[in-house]
């Protein structure tokens, strides 16, 4: 089998079968039982017969724990709570059951993260990148117990990668009416980014922005088609965020009674959580909202695996100093070549405004942890949404390197030492 997505599919299956056999190890974290409490009194919010009872109360729909998540809004356990439900009535205890969801919807990210890979790598890099991303110890132990923030990496990673397919639309020869559905279709996916994390308008902004400079630098790249300015920009300003606003209302009763308050107001507690929790860091005990600047950077550094910054490191570097590298070919069924120096490059890489996105996606949070200080608890379990792009510019170094390297079981060995730290 030749498909691009054999080694995606390999992957998966080991990934899977790992998950099978270890998902009911794991215990709950401590937030866990509310927070499943909170998935199972949700439906309340959406029960006609409720509505119309005469007794109605929002209240109930937050569960015994409205104190403390109300304002968390319920976009993933809407869409879990089903299926959990469903392999609890097949045997499985509560935990259990949330946790293989939990872990299968993170398997749906390293998917759709491998997607991403195929626009900057050929399959094989791509893999080796998203083998390289899922097997974050990190990660990997989130995926099972961390309902919040996985969920909220998934869908950004979705957010970005649906983005990038609806505005590289506009450029093809796509069907108008198929243009409309990718727009929808990832305005809906942002919604529930948005409504899970609010900071999912920042995966919106970068699309919007990406977009923009793609139609404003057009002629710079080879594609021939050209977006009829007033519909482009109608669809990507106006529909586009539009459907995300409504699906962010309509997946988020705490907003029902007061839409645009409540999420201001959700949006200032959020970025200035006065929450004050003890975190243990560097063998001190520290309050959560007085931690230093280099907490974030320190936990960068020591939680995820030797290679990664190494990778990062030369990934800018090579992305800088290999001419052409940013120089995406719309058409990427051939290497390109420069006939002058004879050099071909790889299949597949970023643009200029992907690569800058990319960018922007990892330094624009980061940059505001730094200077901002925002609590932190739980390690920067918030924050797991920044980890994309750093492995995406370590595969810039992991294409290289696979280039370089001609045999198979050369690439196999670097590959089982690229993983073995995790």
């Amino acid at each position: 089998m030749k498909s691009k997505f054999f080694p995606i599919l390999v992957l998966l299956a080991i990934n899977l079968l790992i998950g099978l056999l270890t998902f009911r190890d794991y215990g709950l974290a401590w937030d866990e039982p509310l927070y499943y409490d909170y998935a199972e009194s949700i439906g309340y919010a959406y029960s006609p017969q409720e509505w119309f009872s005469g007794e109605f109360d929002l209240e109930k729909a937050f569960g015994p724990s409205a104190s403390d998540h109300a304002n968390r809004g319920p976009a993933y356990l809407l869409i879990a709570r089903g299926p959990a439900a469903l392999l609890q009535i097949l045997g499985l205890d509560r935990a259990s059951a949330w946790h293989l969801i939990n872990f299968l919807t993170f398997q749906i990210g390293v998917f759709v993260f491998y997607l991403l890979c195929l626009r900057w790598m050929d399959p094989l890099p791509s893999m080796a990148t998203t083998a390289f991303f899922s097997s974050q110890p990190l990660l990997w132990g989130h995926a099972f117990i961390n309902s919040k923030d996985i969920p909220s990496l998934v869908f950004f990673i979705l957010s970005i990668w649906s983005g990038l397919v609806m505005v590289d639309s506009f450029f093809k020869t796509s069907l108008p009416r198929t243009q409309v559905y990718l727009v929808l279709a990832s305005g809906v996916l942002l919604g529930l980014l948005t409504c899970m994390r609010v900071v999912g308008p920042l995966a919106g902004l970068l699309i919007i922005c990406f977009g923009i400079n793609r139609y404003l630098f057009r002629k710079r790249s080879p594609a021939k088609i050209s977006p009829e300015p007033i519909r482009y920009f109608s669809l990507l300003l106006i529909l586009y965020p539009i459907t995300c606003l409504l699906i962010t209302l309509i997946t988020w009763p705490y907003l029902w009674p007061d839409p645009f308050n409540r999420f201001i107001d959700v949006l200032r507690f959020m970025s200035s959580n006065p929450t004050q929790l003890a975190v243990l860091f560097q063998g001190q005990i520290l309050r959560s909202d007085l931690l230093p600047r280099r907490y974030l950077p320190t936990l960068l550094g020591l939680t995820l695996t030797e290679p990664v910054w190494l990778l990062f490191a030369a990934g800018l570097i090579i992305s800088f100093i290999k001419d052409g590298l940013l120089h995406r070919r719309f058409d990427t069924k051939s290497p390109s070549a420069d006939t002058e120096n004879h050099t071909t490059y790889p299949q597949s890489h970023p643009s200029r405004d992907e690569y800058g996105l990319a960018l922007a996606w990892f330094f624009i949070p980061v940059v505001y942890v730094i200077l901002r200080t925002p609590p932190m608890y739980d390690g920067f379990r918030h924050f797991f949404f920044i980890l994309p792009p750093v492995f995406l510019i370590s595969g810039l170094a992991i294409q290289v390197i696979s280039k370089l390297v001609k045999l198979i079981s050369v690439k196999l060995i670097l590959l089982s030492l690229l993983l073995l730290p995790g």
